[in-house]
């Protein structure tokens, strides 16, 4: 009903048929829950209590956090449905299918919700085609594509998987993203086949793994990485050319950050490889994570007391699993196929270098001037505990209580001296049951949240163009024999 009053008629219809808006509906009921759960396993319920008018008065601020999300809800569908009407012919005439076929499901993905509650949605038409909406600036996604294509160009036996991303905003702030699967790709008859694949799966990992170090692809943990039969495929690529820090003035001299330091370190910041981390801690790595029990990470799950009434009680959690590999195995045992694909793409790109990084280039414009990539200050875990935590019954009895536990928790959890605007940006956003995104504005050093408003300048060492073009540029024959695949070697073994 909110839907049906707050957008156009004529957007709830598409190709004369109803939008399947019913298929949404899952989308703030799953936050609705997430809001309600600890505060009614607070009381302690038994079936038919407490009433809603009882939850509501013990905690004076569900109200206003139910009504917000609701209404986000509506917004950023109602600005996807706008969208969706607007460049339906374009993106009919970039798919060579005249017109889109009628929409029969859509549905949210695993994504964060950022401010105004978007967040990715899979839009599934008839016939299987499946395009997805990305509410968010696309230039990350854009330039890893074009990488891959310039690649494949030089060598069409190296043909990494790669959704193409489309759009009609000049500033790519939203766009479209086609399906790295053949079967959700059959919008029309003329679409090319992929080729059959040509490499290991583990070689096309290697390959993946040295691009995305060179190029400062960072995040791709177990969730942003897809296996397909041409070789693992990247779903999330808003990280693309993320910068480096600065450091702290003790560490500038120091021998641990010599040249195979800072390998070392690009190569795990990707997130591709497994990192030490305690035993209590799961592997997210998005090449070798799997499922497996979380011990480490408690969830509140009910359970059925003797008086009757229903109780949370925290379980153990478990990472569950993701369609991220063709088999459970480990670095060891694929290390050859993943050091000749890392070679292979290594040589590659020194001769794609020609072209990409030549001035006035249309991928060197759009990395030098309108791609602001995400940084991740904080894992997504951490945020997501921060939320529950905010949560928590005793703080949704007073808005000043539940404000200066989120900041007092993100201040403990700062393992390093960040800016206090960076902090409230945080606290805001979590407020608002928001993950925080931050970005580094285009050809600057500058952090800003998401919308570009700024937090801090000099925030990194180099702006995010600088830090490709200074990778791409001394990448040579020598520095991968000495340097990058000894890097490569200590941290697999």
């Amino acid at each position: 009903q909110l839907l049906t009053q707050r957008v156009p008629r004529q957007h709830l219809v598409f190709q004369g048929e109803p939008v399947p808006l019913e298929s949404l509906l899952p989308l703030p009921k799953d936050r609705l829950i997430g809001i309600l759960t600890q505060a009614v396993g607070a009381i302690g319920v038994a079936p038919g209590e407490p009433s809603v008018s009882d939850i509501f008065r013990d905690f004076p601020l569900l109200p206003s956090l139910i009504r917000n999300a609701v209404s986000e809800w509506a917004s950023a569908i109602g600005t996807f449905l706008q969208r969706l009407h607007r460049d339906q012919p374009w993106m009919a005439a970039a798919l060579h299918c005249t017109p889109l076929p009628h929409i029969e499901a859509i549905s949210g993905t695993a994504s964060d919700a950022h401010a105004g509650g978007h967040s990715v949605l899979r839009v599934c038409f008839q016939g299987g085609g499946c395009l997805y909406y990305k509410p968010r600036p696309i230039t990350g996604e854009w330039l890893w594509h074009d990488l891959l294509d310039a690649i494949a160009r030089i060598d069409p036996q190296l043909r990494l998987p790669a959704a193409c991303v489309f759009t009609r905003d000049t500033n790519r702030n939203y766009g479209w993203a086609e399906s790295v699967f053949s079967e959700e790709n059959c919008f029309s008859n003329t679409s090319q086949a992929r080729p059959p694949a040509t490499v290991d799966y583990w070689h096309a990992a290697g390959a993946m793994l040295c691009l995305a170090q060179f190029v400062r692809l960072t995040d791709l943990h177990v969730g942003n990485i897809i296996c397909t039969p041409w070789g693992p495929a990247v779903t999330d690529a808003e990280c693309f050319a993320t910068p480096n820090l600065h450091r702290p003035p003790w560490e500038k001299n120091s021998q641990e950050h010599a040249p195979i330091s800072d390998a070392l370190e690009a190569i795990l910041s990707t997130g591709l490889l497994p990192r030490k981390r305690d035993r209590d801690q799961p592997d997210v790595s998005g090449f070798f994570a799997h499922a497996t029990p979380v011990s480490a990470v408690r969830l509140p799950a009910w359970f059925l007391g003797p008086e009757g009434r229903y109780h949370l009680t925290p379980v153990g959690a478990d990472l569950v699993a993701h369609r991220n590999a063709p088999r459970e195995t480990t670095p060891l045992a694929v290390l050859p196929q993943i050091l000749s694909g890392y070679r292979h793409a290594a040589e590659l790109l020194i001769r794609a270098r020609i072209t990409l990084l030549a001035p006035g280039s249309q991928w060197r414009s759009v990395l030098e001037k309108l791609h602001a990539p995400r940084i991740v200050l904080r894992d997504t875990l951490t945020y997501g505990w921060l939320l529950s935590r905010s949560l928590e019954p005793q703080y949704l009895r007073s808005f000043y209580r539940r404000r200066n536990v989120i900041l007092a928790e993100l201040q403990s959890h700062s393992g390093q001296n960040l800016p206090s605007a960076l902090l409230r940006a945080e606290r805001n956003a979590i407020l608002q049951l928001h993950i925080p995104r931050l970005t580094i504005l285009p050809g600057s050093r500058t952090l800003a949240t998401g919308p570009g408003r700024v937090i801090a300048r000099r925030f990194t060492a180099s702006t995010p163009a600088q830090s490709v073009l200074e990778s791409i540029e001394t990448l040579s024959t020598e520095s991968i024999d000495n340097l990058h695949v000894p890097a490569l070697l200590s941290t697999i073994l």
